[in-house]
Formats: structure tokens, C-alpha cells, sequence
């Protein structure tokens, strides 16, 4: 390592460090002391031009980052924020006492991630225990889950068969290690970030295993700052908590607080398993119990002359056994429902403790059913991605937005958990055959489908748009299909079906996009709305109203920008293809049109006084006179447009952007088509006029020729009727296929970020 240069042992100990930082907050001393301490200003040779060494900076600045920086702050963030840690590490040279702190450095960061596998996987055992039984998983699965790695195979076959199907549950610390010994013996050498979690073992416990671990993770990253103060915090959310029948979920929440108070303790596994299973043990008591009450209520709707109290045991096993997949998902969304409670109420009131003396906590009133539906909404809209941004990047926008708000930490977990299911899911489906049997090329979901499985199976009803070469195929196999065998229909009516084909799959190209799309909007599909909606009213029903504003503004915010950038997109790509006369004679004649808008606009503002409207409007000015000062040169950079111009034209009201936008397709189409005419000549030959053909030759001295050539001019002249939009539906997909060459040469994360 001594042969690297400082920027490459600056990059070696950053990646310790994020990787480090997967563990959540560390308790940090114990194992500070054991790989680290040895290294200190006073071991370092005087002479050595290490100045940052010498001086501490850099041992300080990674103490800092072990024991400040929480998992939540290492997702959804850019390359600032990558040079800015860098730059806390001071002037790092390669002398031998730096070498020497990386190599320890990193040997910290092994020992932990170690230690993490560890307990990701007793808090999986602990959740498991509290089912009777556990089917024993199949090879097949236990492969699929160690995704061709022997020795996670190996794991993963003995822990399925010592600690989950034998249900196997330790009392003595000594036993426990020895048998978790036997599972991971070498920690520090599995290639995994955690233990897997596998489906099959989830499904026998989903509704406690989502509540359980979202409790862990955010204690982790919430504890220290809940027990700095004190038990009167607790004491008043406890109050609250016996008035909500929240107790079992806000004691649990409490333990876990206190258990990670300075972070994630080292060494501590058998202590951490017998916490996480006792919690368990409760959580699946209260899950039970709220089952139970759910289905008495029920009872007591059909016999409405009993009480709950008077009901039998056998009126309500009767009403479980007559729908029990409806009841288990009623006791999904109250179980989870109340932990989403305790967490918010928790942050809430930290929230209020950190802006001044707080005596006694009272809950405000919660999100409206309006302002639910409007997050479902904004949500299934900007993941409906038609056009070329790629899902991900869309997930990380919202992520990094959300983020960097003041909402709190529960709801930021929630917001992202939601995303990420959404885009694991859509991109599955929408998953090209190759990208499907490519080996290896499916990553590991960090979702889980039991996360929600109801949405998961509502997503699997959206059909994607086929090919129109696929479709006019298919068209012409069911043509040649139906006119013969002993069922065959008329020949009148084979062509009835074989038009109609025919013009669905000539809609559906003129809608069409060059990657894979859905044929609704997800909120335009009624399962997949309701099951969003369903969702949504779930994991982020408990929140304050102002928080639902702050996520609501956060969301119209990123819609915007995923409906603007297309239209940023058409207009650099009308003056990057066409010539740069053309170019200037665009520009100039857009300038005419933006003027007489201009004036129409000042009319509209004397009559209605809309002064919002004047400074959107000097916005869209801004952009336009950049659009011209960008353009100036022969060569136009797609880099320099997105820095200078899309900042401002993406957060911009979506109906504003497309006025420049149509102005400009206006003055560029012809130009535009007209460069597209041979591609174009080409698509009307290779794709459709091809496809359209006679399915089968006529047979001689028959009147079978008159009917077939009926058949061909009624789809000559569809085709004529929609020459225009095809060609316009031609010139997009052209538009977007250059746009993804440049996005993907472009080295970023989010939309604009």
C-alpha cells in the first residue's frame, strides 16, 4: 500500500468507512482501543511529512465518523458530499504511519461487518422462534438465496436446519456461541454485507418480523438522541402510550433505545439475541391480541345482540376460518399501524424537547385521508416512469430529498423502504428477456415481497406495451389462426379482428417509448391504485399533518422534475440534430413566438393579477435566454446544458415548461422529420409495411383474391390516416434513444442531484 499515493489511500479508507457505516451507530471505544489505539500523533516519526497525522486529523476525523455518523446520512448522497469527507482527512501523504492507520483502519471496518452478519442473523433466529414450526427450505431456495456462493450455501443449510426448522431456542451465553460457532465459523470472511434473509422463512411470521426489525433499525439510528433525555421522556411517552393501547410497542421501542444508546454494542450477541427474542415474544402476544379483537369486532357486527366480552370462542374460529387471509392482513395493517404510531409520537416529541422545555407531550392531529390519498398519488406517478429516467434515479431524487428535510428519521426510513419495493418490483416486470436469462445479472432484492405482498400481486396485473413488430406478428399468426380448422370464423370476420389488432398495436406505438413501459400510469390501473393507496394509508398513516405537507411539497417537487426533463430533453435534441443555420433559424423564429406569448401573458396578468404567473414567467425567460447563450456554438454540450439550465427548468410548474417546449417542437419539426426520412422510409419497409402483407398467398382461379386485397387497403389506408403521428411518435423514440446516451454517460445518481 506504501506504493499508493495519497488521493488512493484517501479512497481506501473512505470505503472503509461507508462500508463500516452499514452497521448503523457503532459503539465505538472497545474496539477503538483494540485496532486503533496503538496509532497515535506521538508514535509518528517527527521527520515524516504526514502533516495531518502528526497533528491528529486524520485519526480524529475517522473517530468522528465512527461515532457520529449514522447508516441513514450514507444513503442518497453525491459527489460533494464524497469530496467533503476527503477533505476532512487534511493533507494525507503515504508515509509508513498512514499506511500503517489504513491497514488497521480497514481491519476495524472487517471486524465489524463480521460482527454484523452476526446479528443480522440471531435477530432473524430470535423473530423465527416465535413460530411452532418452520418447514425446512428446499435446496433450490437455499440456493437461490447464497446466489451461487459455497460458503454462504453452507450457512444457510445449517441454519436453516439447526436454529430455525429445529426451532431450537438458547438460555446458556456459553451454548449459544458455540453453536452460532458452528454456523459462521470465520465471520470476517463471508462476502455479504448481512446474513440473507430468505422469503420462505418470512412468510411464517411477516406481520411481527417487518414490525420487529423496523423497530431495530431505527432505535439504532434514533437511540442516542431519545435516552439523552432521560426517563421523563419515556415516562410521558408512556403516558400516552397506556391511553392509545400502544404499551407492548412503545416498552419495546424504549428497550431497544436503551440497549443501543451509544450505538450498536460490540461482542454483546448472546445479550443482543436474548433481547431481540423477548421483544419478539411480546410483539407477537400483542399481535395476537389485536387479532383477536379484530375478529370479536367482527363477530359482534353479525351478532349484534351479544357483546364482544359474551362472544364464544368458536363464533370467532368460525369467522377466521371463513376468510382468514382478509383477517391476517386487518392485523398486518393495525400491528404495523401502531408501530409506525410509537415511532412518530417518539420523534415528535424529540422534536419538540430540542426546541425548548417540554413538560408533557400531546399528540397532534394526524395526516388527513385527502393529504394520504395525495402522497399515494404523487408516488404512483412519479414511479410510473414512461419515458427514459431510469427508475433508480428516481428513487434516490426522493431519497436524497427527503433526506436533507427536516421530516423525521421514521418517515424517512418509510419513504425509502416504499420506493425501493416499488422500483424491485417494476423492474422485474419490466425486465427484457435477455436482462431475465443472463445468469447472475438479477441483484438480490433489499425488499422483501412480504414487506407487502398484496401490492406485490397487484403489480404483477400492469402488462407492458409490446413491440408493434411483436404485436403485428401476433396479429398476423391469430389472422391465419382463425380462418382455419373446423371452428374457423368468415373470412369478413377474420378481417374485422385482424384490423382491430392492427390499430391497437399502431396506438400503442404512437405511445410507445424505447424501454420497456407499462400501458397505464400505475394510478390509472384500479388494483394497483388501490393497493398503493392501501399502502400508503399503512406505513405513513401516523404522521403529523404539517410532516404530511413537508413530504406532500417534496413529492410535487420530483414530479415536477420527472415531467420536466423529457421536455429538456426534446429541446436540446432539436438544436444538437439539426444544422447550425437551422439552428439559428429556429432560435430566432421561437424568439418571435415567445414574445407574442410574452405580451399574450402581460394581457392575461392586467385582467386576472396574477403576479405568481409574472414570476413564473420570468423564469421561463431566464431559461429561454439561456437556451440562446448556450447555443451559440457549433457544438453544444449536453453537460453544460444540464449544470446551467436544468436546475431552474426542472422544479418549474410542468404546464409553464411545456408552453417553451411546444414552441419549440413547432418551429423544428419539419427540420426534424425531414432528417428523419430515410430511418423513417426504413421503419415503414422493415417494420410495419412487412408485417402487413397478405398472411397467405391467394389461391388460383378463386374470388379469394378480391377479399384479401380488400384487406390490404384497408390497412394502407390506416396506415395513411396516421402517417403524421407515426412519424412524430418515429421522432421520439429517436429523441430518446440519443437522450439515454448522454444521461447514461453521465456520472450521477439522482434526476438532478
Amino acid at each position: 500500500m506504501e506504493s499508493l499515493g495519497g488521493d488512493a489511500i484517501s479512497n481506501v479508507i473512505l470505503a472503509s468507512m461507508i462500508d463500516l457505516k452499514l452497521s448503523g451507530r457503532i459503539d465505538v471505544p472497545e474496539t477503538w482501543r483494540k485496532y486503533m489505539m496503538s496509532i497515535r500523533s506521538s508514535d509518528v516519526n517527527p521527520g515524516a511529512p504526514s502533516d495531518s497525522l502528526k497533528n491528529g486529523q486524520l485519526l480524529s476525523s475517522l473517530y468522528n465518523w465512527c461515532t457520529n455518523v449514522g447508516e441513514f446520512e450514507l444513503h442518497y448522497q453525491d459527489s460533494h458530499w464524497v469530496r467533503a469527507r476527503i477533505a476532512e482527512f487534511g493533507n494525507v501523504q503515504p508515509t509508513r504511519d498512514v499506511v500503517r492507520l489504513a491497514i488497521r483502519f480497514h481491519s476495524l471496518y472487517v471486524a465489524w461487518r463480521g460482527y454484523r452478519i452476526l446479528t443480522s442473523m440471531v435477530s432473524q433466529m430470535a423473530i423465527y422462534q416465535t413460530v411452532a414450526r418452520i418447514t425446512p427450505l428446499s435446496l433450490k431456495t437455499v440456493a437461490s438465496t447464497s446466489r451461487g456462493d459455497r460458503k454462504l450455501f453452507e450457512m444457510i443449510e445449517t441454519f436453516d436446519d439447526r436454529l430455525v426448522s429445529d426451532n431450537r431456542q438458547y438460555y446458556d451465553k456459553e451454548e449459544f456461541h458455540r453453536e452460532i460457532n458452528k454456523i459462521v465459523p470465520t465471520p470476517y470472511q463471508v462476502d455479504a454485507d448481512y446474513f440473507p434473509t430468505c422469503n420462505h422463512w418470512v412468510q411464517f411470521c411477516a406481520r411481527d418480523h417487518q414490525v420487529v426489525t423496523e423497530l431495530i433499525t431505527v432505535a439504532q439510528e434514533m437511540a442516542p438522541f431519545m435516552t439523552a433525555h432521560g426517563s421523563t421522556f419515556w415516562e410521558q411517552l408512556e403516558i400516552v402510550a397506556a391511553e392509545e393501547n400502544l404499551q407492548p410497542l412503545m416498552e419495546a421501542y424504549r428497550q431497544l433505545c436503551e440497549y443501543f444508546h451509544k450505538g450498536v454494542p460490540f461482542d454483546e450477541l448472546f445479550e443482543y439475541y436474548t433481547l431481540v427474542s423477548k421483544i419478539s415474544q411480546e410483539i407477537k402476544r400483542f399481535g395476537d391480541h389485536i387479532e383477536l379483537e379484530a375478529l370479536r369486532a367482527q363477530s359482534a357486527a353479525l351478532h349484534p345482540l351479544q357483546t364482544i366480552d359474551s362472544i364464544s370462542k368458536a363464533q370467532v374460529q368460525s369467522i377466521k376460518d371463513q376468510d382468514e387471509s382478509q383477517l391476517d392482513e386487518i392485523a398486518v395493517f393495525l400491528l404495523r399501524g401502531k408501530a409506525n404510531l410509537v415511532m412518530n409520537y417518539a420523534e415528535e416529541f424529540l422534536q419538540e424537547k430540542r426546541l425548548g422545555p417540554v413538560d408533557k407531550f400531546i399528540p397532534h392531529d394526524r395526516a388527513r385521508r385527502k393529504q394520504i390519498e395525495h402522497i399515494a398519488f404523487l408516488l404512483s406517478d412519479v414511479m410510473s416512469t414512461d419515458y427514459i429516467i431510469d427508475i433508480e434515479r428516481v428513487v434516490h431524487q426522493i431519497g436524497f430529498d427527503v433526506y436533507h428535510s427536516s421530516l423525521p428519521t421514521v418517515i424517512k426510513h418509510k419513504v425509502s423502504q416504499f420506493t425501493n419495493f416499488l422500483q424491485e418490483e417494476i423492474k422485474e416486470r419490466t425486465a427484457t428477456k435477455a436482462e431475465k436469462s443472463h445468469k447472475g445479472s438479477k441483484p438480490a432484492r433489499e425488499t422483501l415481497i412480504e414487506w407487502d405482498d398484496d401490492l406485490s400481486a397487484a403489480l404483477g396485473s400492469m402488462k407492458l406495451i409490446k413491440p408493434l413488430a411483436n404485436q403485428l406478428k401476433a396479429a398476423k399468426k391469430d389472422f391465419k389462426t382463425a380462418s382455419q380448422g373446423p371452428e374457423a370464423l368468415t373470412h369478413e370476420k377474420c378481417i374485422e379482428q385482424f384490423n382491430l389488432s392492427v390499430k391497437m398495436a399502431l396506438d400503442d406505438y404512437e405511445n410507445s417509448h424505447i424501454q420497456p413501459t407499462f400501458d397505464f400510469p400505475l394510478h390509472e390501473n384500479p388494483e394497483i391504485w388501490q393497493a398503493i393507496l392501501r399502502t400508503t394509508k399503512r406505513e405513513l398513516g401516523a404522521i403529523h399533518q404539517s410532516n404530511a405537507d413537508i413530504l406532500i411539497k417534496i413529492l410535487s417537487r420530483i414530479q415536477r422534475i420527472v415531467k420536466n426533463i423529457p421536455v429538456f430533453d426534446r429541446i436540446y435534441y432539436t438544436l444538437e440534430r439539426v444544422k447550425f443555420n437551422d439552428r439559428k433559424w429556429i432560435l430566432r423564429n421561437v424568439g418571435n413566438q415567445w414574445k407574442a406569448n410574452e405580451r399574450r401573458v402581460e394581457d392575461h396578468w392586467k385582467v386576472n393579477k396574477q403576479k405568481m404567473d409574472e414570476a413564473e414567467f420570468s423564469a421561463l425567460n431566464e431559461i429561454y435566454m439561456k437556451i440562446i447563450n448556450n447555443s451559440k456554438a457549433k457544438v453544444i454540450s449536453y453537460e453544460t446544458w444540464r449544470k446551467k439550465i436544468l436546475p431552474i427548468f426542472a422544479v418549474l410548474p410542468t404546464d409553464l415548461v411545456n408552453v417553451l417546449g411546444d414552441i419549440f417542437a413547432d418551429q423544428s419539426k419539419g427540420f426534424l422529420l425531414n432528417r428523419l426520412k430515410p430511418q423513417y422510409a426504413n421503419f415503414l419497409t422493415t417494420q410495419l409495411h412487412i408485417r402487413l402483407r397478405k398472411p397467405n398467398p391467394p389461391k388460383p382461379n378463386t374470388d379469394e383474391k378480391t377479399s384479401k386485397e380488400l384487406l390490404l387497403e384497408e390497412l394502407e389506408q390506416e396506415v395513411s390516416s396516421r402517417r403524421r403521428s407515426l412519424e412524430e411518435a418515429h421522432l421520439r423514440l429517436d429523441q430518446e434513444a440519443v437522450a439515454r446516451e448522454f444521461t447514461q454517460e453521465m456520472n450521477r445518481d439522482g434526476l438532478i442531484t
